[in-house]
């Protein structure tokens, strides 16, 4: 037997739905691109649950380099826009976003990007 859950998350006005995940919708993919010794990230969301979005740098391996929380406070009840600026970590070569719910748990990915 199938089971099926149904979620709703609020969207950017005039947005279309790009991708799906466990955690949310994307609506412009997320992008990151390298500015010196910095990045920016770019993208249109919703999630499914409350919670916080984490940036997780990884390295050519996939491995996890570096975290940075860059929205504090997500909500289905409230459209995302994301346009953040971290500090480049050495041999990072993608970014993957993740929404964390408020007790600190991984929720898992909604996004990822290459440099």
């Amino acid at each position: 037997t199938y089971q099926y859950q149904w979620y709703s998350a609020k969207i950017p006005p005039g947005s279309g739905i790009v991708d799906c995940s466990d955690v949310g919708v994307v609506c412009e993919a997320l992008v990151a691109a390298r500015k010196g010794n910095t990045f920016n990230i770019t993208g249109k969301f919703g999630v499914f649950y409350e919670g916080s979005l984490v940036a997780h740098c990884l390295d050519a391996a996939g491995e996890h380099v570096h975290s940075e929380t860059i929205v504090s406070q997500v909500s289905p009840l409230k459209a995302g826009v994301l346009s953040h600026t971290i500090q480049a970590i050495e041999n990072t070569v993608s970014v993957s976003l993740h929404l964390y719910d408020k007790t600190g748990r991984d929720l898992g990915q909604l996004a990822r990007a290459a440099l």
